[in-house]
């Protein structure tokens, strides 16, 4: 699919915090070790099937053994798919540890602000 930015004045502050609780706890879940199933709430049906304690635990071996432990991360764009999509992505831009590259950490809201993805990869300007 097409994306377009968000325009400023339509994007939401509350989902944006939410976007990025989610990205702050799945890091911190990788520090604590205790990962849990995602409740049908907080996540969309496939992400809750897909993202397993045990996947969240490999994605964490992964990204820390790449990166390092998160430090800071800062919101850089909203965007969204074109043709009225309620799904929003927020991408933020990440700092760890061990890499002086900042990866994006990209979060995807639907439209009842459930997570319906999570994703970390090195930053590229165009989506």
């Amino acid at each position: 699919p097409e994306f377009e930015q968000v325009p400023p004045e339509e994007r939401d502050e509350v989902q944006e915090q939410i976007a990025e609780a989610f990205a702050w706890r799945f890091f911190r879940v990788c520090d604590s070790g205790r990962f849990e199933t995602l409740s049908e709430e907080e996540a969309t049906q496939t992400m809750a099937k897909a993202l397993t304690p045990e996947r969240q635990q490999q994605a964490c071996e992964e990204n820390r053994a790449r990166y390092g432990k998160l430090e800071a991360l800062r919101l850089v764009e909203v965007a969204r798919p074109k043709g009225g999509s309620a799904l929003r992505i927020f991408r933020f831009r990440g700092d760890f540890t061990n890499s002086v590259e900042q990866p994006e950490i990209r979060v995807v809201l639907d439209g009842r602000n459930r997570l319906a993805g999570i994703w970390l990869r090195p930053w590229n300007e165009k989506m």
